[in-house]
């Protein structure tokens, strides 16, 4: 992407803002398109009910219109014009077919969400409320909005630039996750586009968000509160030389069943980012079991470092498909029992080791192997808690030393020649 574009217009965007600090803003009109018009642009006034265009020169001091997609007629209709501020909202209704809203082949981006209003932080917001797929093509930047795959799914090509914040070096709402893209609802989200900028980008609903550009270079923080983020590339969840990235993270507690899924796309495995830090927060309640960590499909190797933190004390990684290789550490340094399950019905290797680097006999780690499926252990292990194996094979083939008790009701633990039990 042309960083020095988002840049500038990060810079632009805080100068309007202070505009409309002057100016005050009028409160948003929404306006419904009916595609009466003789092309698809979106300044023909008669695509729109009453004839009559939604505000185009937000940015300049007014605030942006909402716009509402509804029926059959007209639908690919497309931005050709880029003011400050685009639109407000943007909502397909329930009786919208399947549009294609596009930005036109030459435009920079189109920017939605108000720099204004009350408050800014609900503005930028796309809705489907149709059954029927919307697809948004070209260049996209949401201030601070969600995407809400509420009644059908949404595909998004293109480039997406995240919160539509700046590049390395800016402050305040444009600094590395100063502004937050939501995505939710209980149907599926497809990211074809590039993911840039510094913004954050946080999964919440039931849905899946897949994400397959392998060309993602945004540095913000990836959290997962609820549903998927499914990942088929090495670089889905972005790299950036600076400023580096924050990393994923997979929420916990009571209340967060989120999970990243890791798949191999077309290919016969992927090996992701070594750069992503993946941080599990502990669970506990009804989530309890939820997993954090899911092989969909393919041979795959996750290498960056796994961090354990707090939130409850239980974390899980399963291997449902293919086969799964953690070659990052898995590390635990904290205080209190945590414990750590690896499920599925395929197999799993962790190659990069389990580690406890706060271990006492208050501060324990504890690993369990669930499910049919196969883990190998082959790294140099030194968590200290208690060994459980209740299904399937666990295979320890390099050091492993725990002052714990090991229980086996599974299958025997195979040791290799010159491996070392527990």
């Amino acid at each position: 992407m042309n960083r020095s574009f988002v840049k500038n217009n990060a810079l632009r965007f805080a100068a309007l803002t202070a505009v409309a600090g002057m100016a005050g803003f009028s409160q948003a009109a929404t306006k419904t398109w009916d595609g009466g018009g003789a092309d698809d642009f979106i300044n023909t006034a008669a695509n729109w009910v009453g004839d009559v265009n939604p505000n185009l020169t937000a940015g300049s001091g007014t605030n942006a219109d909402d716009w509402v997609f509804t029926g059959s007629t007209r639908l690919t209709p497309t931005i050709n014009v880029v003011p400050g501020n685009l639109a407000n909202n943007v909502t397909f209704d329930a009786n919208a077919g399947a549009f294609t809203l596009t930005v036109s082949t030459g435009t920079n981006f189109a920017a939605f969400g108000s720099t204004a209003g009350s408050p800014a932080s609900t503005a930028g917001n796309f809705t489907n409320n149709s059954t029927n797929v919307q697809t948004l093509s070209g260049n996209f930047a949401s201030r601070f909005g969600t995407v809400n795959a509420n009644t059908g799914a949404f595909v998004i090509n293109g480039e997406w630039i995240l919160g539509n914040t700046g590049v390395s070096g800016s402050t305040g709402t444009n600094a590395q996750d100063g502004r937050t893209n939501t995505f939710t609802g209980s149907n599926n989200v497809t990211i074809h586009a590039q993911l840039t900028s510094v913004g954050r980008l946080l999964k919440q609903g039931t849905g899946t968000l897949f994400l397959d550009n392998d060309a993602n270079d945004y540095s913000g923080t990836t959290r997962i509160e609820q549903g998927a983020v499914q990942i088929s590339v090495p670089n889905a969840l972005g790299t950036y030389g600076a400023p580096v990235s924050r990393g994923t993270t997979v929420a916990g507690n009571a209340n967060s069943f989120g999970r990243l899924e890791l798949a191999s796309g077309t290919n016969a495995g992927i090996a992701f980012s070594a750069s992503e830090t993946l941080t599990l927060e502990a669970r506990q309640g009804a989530a309890a079991t939820a997993p954090h960590l899911v092989n969909v499909s393919g041979n795959n190797i996750w290498q960056a470092p796994i961090t354990l933190t707090t939130g409850g004390s239980e974390y899980t990684i399963v291997s449902s498909g293919g086969s799964l290789n953690i070659s990052g550490s898995i590390t635990d340094g904290l205080a209190g029992v945590r414990n750590i399950y690896f499920d599925g019905a395929a197999n799993g290797e962790v190659s990069g080791g389990l580690l406890a680097t706060n271990p006492s006999t208050a501060n324990l780690f504890t690993v369990t192997k669930n499910g049919t499926g196969t883990w190998t252990f082959s790294g140099s292990n030194t968590f200290n808690g208690a060994l459980t194996v209740n299904a399937g094979k666990l295979v320890i083939s390099n050091f492993n030393n725990t002052s714990g008790a090991v229980t086996v009701n599974g299958q025997p633990i195979e040791v290799p020649p010159m491996a070392v039990a527990p």
